[in-house]
């Protein structure tokens, strides 16, 4: 079977779990993505698809007519290779709503098209209006918190109305959380064509890098109380808030220390705050560790993983390493 995968980025750990998808189960893989870094990818997000073991094809990035990006050239991509499925998410999903020409390519030449998403901030449909004036709309930067406006939730709901649209042309879903199943199915979808899949990276070679990392010496001093939190650095995983409970804790555990690993746009503000709490020296800013063997090292020299925000996939490092 021939599957392409079309993302504006490529995650490390994507990577790897494509990598066996292929070896595993024999899937003839190939990745589309923008040849630039995408706009669409969060900041501080690391792509890596140098050990990759698929095939992997990067076109141009444009906007479209609807303000959103594609890919230029996808059909004589699509043409040349042949997929029997095609695999899109946010933002290039749109052009199966918006682009009847894009939709009919597709049904032209048998490839069945499935809806890979996180369904993070999409409402249930006929619950639009509660849903954007609630408080469950977020962005990473904060921008969506408030300011509810009449002419955004119409911007809103014209979005969802989009998205039933390509919602329901799906052969298939798939989802990162059994929410999905009440959302997706607002939509109109039956049951049997949502899949569940756990947003994960490859256990196996994290578990794998454990068993090094007991047999390493330890990367830091022992420390009974430090801990370490892991994730890019944006507002919405609220290291803000773990900095300030340094500063609360310190009277009580002299050698309290935080580790951060991770990087991003907020790293600037987030030493000032430091800085400004006194617990500059109780803070190390060690950067993005992508290395699961190193990643390890500092989890297993570390007492406690602490999360404040926003939950990720450290939530899986830290079981694992």
């Amino acid at each position: 079977m021939k599957v392409c995968f079309v993302m504006s980025g490529v995650p490390h750990y994507v990577t790897l779990l494509l990598n066996k998808l292929s070896a595993d189960h024999g899937v003839e893989i190939t990745l589309i993505k923008p040849a630039v870094r995408s706009q669409s990818v969060g900041s501080g997000v690391h792509e890596d698809a140098s050990q990759r073991q698929f095939r992997l094809v990067e076109l141009e990035e444009y906007t479209t007519w609807y303000g959103k990006p594609f890919l230029r050239g996808m059909r004589e991509t699509l043409a040349e290779i042949r997929p029997n499925v095609i695999i899109l998410g946010w933002p290039y999903v749109l052009q199966v709503a918006m682009s009847r020409s894009f939709w009919n390519f597709l049904k032209n030449n048998g490839t069945r098209f499935v809806y890979r998403d996180i369904p993070f901030n999409m409402p249930p449909w006929g619950k639009v209006r509660d849903y954007y004036f609630g408080d469950k709309v977020l962005s990473e930067d904060f921008s969506s918190a408030g300011g509810k406006t009449w002419p955004g939730f119409l911007r809103f709901w014209l979005t969802a109305a989009v998205r039933r649209m390509y919602i329901r042309r799906a052969a298939a879903h798939v989802m990162y959380t059994e929410e999905a199943y009440e959302i997706i199915g607002s939509y109109g979808v039956a049951r049997e064509k949502i899949f569940v899949t756990a947003n994960s990276p490859d256990t196996d070679e994290l578990l794998a890098a454990f068993e090094r990392v007991k047999k390493m010496p330890l990367i830091l001093p022992e420390n009974p109380h430090r801990l370490i939190h892991i994730g890019r650095l944006v507002k919405w995983k609220r290291v803000d808030l773990i900095l300030e409970s340094v500063r609360r804790l310190q009277s009580k555990f002299p050698d309290i220390e935080l580790v951060v690993v991770g990087k991003g746009p907020e790293e600037d503000s987030l030493r000032q705050q430091a800085d400004a709490l006194g617990v500059a020296g109780r803070v190390r800013f060690v950067g993005g560790v992508y290395d699961p063997v190193v990643l390890g090292q500092y989890l297993h020299a570390s007492a406690i993983y602490v999360l404040a925000g926003m939950g990720g996939l450290s939530i899986n490092d830290a079981m694992c390493l």
